[in-house]
């Protein structure tokens, strides 16, 4: 089959000089002949268009890196790859996003982990979607190729990436009987462990494991400020101030050290070659990666007078001004720079003492993950020009963690998470060829139904808010169908053509939808609170009405009372759900609405009184629409 066979590419060696004309034309066809072998084994062999190609003749814009440069370059993390790729963004996320990472290419991406938001960048392994950041910082773990593909992926894809898509190919059981380890040791008592093995079972059955441990102690210590600074002994800490956690005995004031790594993960695959043209691949994998949160410090930051302006946080409390009391001990402590530790360590305590009517919470500064999947892939030659491929994928994880937003052992926020998700997936493709090779096509089929809850516990005493509880269901399918053509009039000139796909596009909005009818703990609006969780939605006039915990600008909100279905201006309270479908109130509803921010300081001087007011508002509003 050539066209899923990779194409050769041939070096040509110039003579030295014009007096070697006659002895390089004699060497030619040796050194050709020895430049192209090299050339061959050289080439790094991708399937972007869902065949076999050399990644120099493929005409996408794709960054593909092979086993041998991931050895030479030191690479056991998809970030690092990542870094080398021109407009690529990977990075892990802070603490209050659990174990994921912020995923962008070209600047089109997504930072939410919450599994109701689409990732702007498509991750696969073995073609295989996550369909969620939570668990993806991938570890390069027994690795063929890494293929980056920058730009929509609607029709290369089995779900539909706006910004691109990262693809992690798994190095195939091949049946040879060999075996790989791999150690290392380097500072803060790192300890990395890789092996692999490939076991030939049969002709036609072959079977390879592999594995990997990484351990690593914290760079950011997490001090104990009451030990640190003794309560009544530093002017820092006032009698009754901060109190010391840690016993009297203890050798030091460490708390914990952040910012650690833990992190083990296997995978086993089962290879069935029944005949040339069959090609059965099983896969099994587990990952376990538990440790403390990743490292944060408090950075003292000032203006151009001198003033500090990080941390600080207004002082003596002021409800009027919607300045909460976040300080739980008896002395005055405001949230000052004397909560600066240094560049390598914060007082974080991840708790909140009671205070005020609010309870103790406490957290343990940890975030765990654990995940695994199954799946299995079919490559069918159905002849010398035509493949069917199906995938089928089942993948499962649960990850906790919890965050201390302040660093600081005051009560300003401090929550916790508990994400549980599932997702099944079944891909189908045909890929032919016509003409020679000239004319290559793909058509196929995706199906996706995922199923997650996150469950969190929020803390903001700073926004002067009771401790509230989400738990926010997402059940969500996706069905889609796709389509790519490829002609090659001429070579090396590629031309691509009728890319089309098409996708259900209720299923988002159905998963949003419940994420709002079922939050728990609706929140009430009433002129003596205000529901500001960020300083940066300051000026913003807080709405709760049948949709229970929308937010928009005051101009917004009479849109919203006409008929606007969709407001992209919109956040939820305590969550970061952006974008989420709305159906358009009815009148009884927005009258409801608009007489009580009519009540609220914020909006008295925006909206308009009395019944005749109300009507022109309303009508205003629908004329806008």
């Amino acid at each position: 089959m050539a066209r899923f066979r990779q194409r050769p590419r041939i070096a040509l060696v110039p003579a030295a000089s014009i007096a070697a004309v006659s002895a390089a034309l004699a060497a030619a066809p040796a050194v050709a002949q020895d430049q192209a072998a090299e050339a061959d084994d050289n080439a790094i062999v991708v399937t972007a268009q869902f065949r076999e190609q050399n990644l120099q003749d493929t005409p996408l814009a794709i960054t593909a890196v092979n086993a041998e440069m991931l050895e030479a370059r030191s690479q056991t993390n998809i970030s690092q790859v990542a870094a080398q790729a021109p407009s690529v963004t990977l990075k892990p996320q802070g603490t209050a996003f659990g174990p994921s990472m912020t995923a962008s290419i070209r600047g089109i991406g997504q930072y939410d982990f919450n599994p109701a938001l689409e990732p702007g960048v498509g991750l696969y392994i073995d073609d295989v979607y996550y369909a969620t950041l939570t668990g993806s910082m991938f570890d390069l773990l027994d690795l063929d190729r890494v293929e980056i593909l920058r730009g929509p992926q609607g029709t290369l894809a089995g779900r539909n990436s706006i910004g691109g898509a990262v693809k992690l190919y798994s190095q195939r059981p091949r049946g040879d009987n060999s075996a790989t380890v791999s150690a290392a040791y380097g500072s803060r008592d790192r300890v990395d462990l890789r092996a692999s093995a490939d076991i030939g079972i049969s002709e036609t059955l072959s079977a390879r494991l592999s594995g990997v441990s990484k351990l690593q102690d914290g760079y950011i210590k997490r001090m104990d400020f009451g030990c640190v600074n003794p309560a009544g002994e530093s002017s820092l800490n006032p009698a009754g101030g901060v109190p010391r956690i840690l016993p009297e005995t203890a050798d030091d004031c460490v708390l914990a050290d952040e910012g650690e790594v833990n992190y083990q993960a296997v995978r086993g695959q089962l290879r069935w070659q029944p005949t040339d043209r069959i090609d059965i691949n099983l896969a099994a994998d587990y990952t376990h990666d538990h440790r403390n949160v990743g490292g944060s410090v408090l950075l003292l930051r000032e203006n151009e007078a001198g003033a500090v302006v990080s941390p600080n946080y207004p002082y003596p409390p002021n409800p009027a001004a919607r300045v909460f009391d976040i300080n739980p001990f008896a002395a005055d402590i405001p949230y000052d720079s004397r909560f600066v530790c240094g560049p390598y360590c914060n007082y974080a305590t991840y708790m909140s003492l009671p205070d005020n009517g609010s309870p103790l919470q406490v957290v343990d500064g940890r975030s765990r993950y654990d995940g695994w999947g199954v799946s299995g892939q079919v490559d069918w030659d159905l002849t010398d020009n035509l493949q069917l491929v199906s995938i089928t994928a089942y993948r499962d994880y649960r990850t906790r963690f919890s965050n201390d937003d302040d660093l600081t052992p005051l009560a300003h926020s401090l929550g916790s998470g508990d994400l549980t998700f599932w997702s099944f997936s079944q891909e189908v493709r045909l890929n032919g060829s016509l003409f020679d090779d000239k004319l290559e096509y793909t058509i196929g089929g995706f199906y996706m139904d995922q199923r997650s809850v996150y469950a969190t516990t929020q803390n903001l005493r700073y926004a002067g808010l009771d401790p509230f509880l989400g738990n926010d269901p997402v059940n969500a399918d996706t069905k889609a169908a796709f389509a790519h053509l490829s002609w090659r009039p001429v070579d090396p000139l590629t031309l691509l053509a009728a890319d089309v796909r098409g996708r259900c596009p209720s299923a988002a909005r159905r998963a949003r939808r419940r994420a709002w009818r079922l939050r728990p703990q609706p929140l009430r609006l009433s002129p003596q609170r205000d529901v500001r969780d960020h300083a940066g939605h300051l000026g913003l006039c807080p709405v709760v009405d049948r949709l229970q915990g929308w937010r928009h600008q005051p101009a917004a909100v009479l849109r919203a009372a006409g008929a606007v279905v969709r407001s992209r201006d919109a956040r939820i309270v305590g969550s970061r759900f952006q974008e989420r479908a709305v159906r358009p109130p009815g009148a009884l509803q927005r009258r409801r609405v608009l007489q009580r921010l009519r009540g609220h300081p914020a909006c008295a001087e925006q909206l308009p009184a009395g019944r005749a007011g109300l009507r022109r508002a309303l009508r205003a509003a629908g004329q806008r629409r």
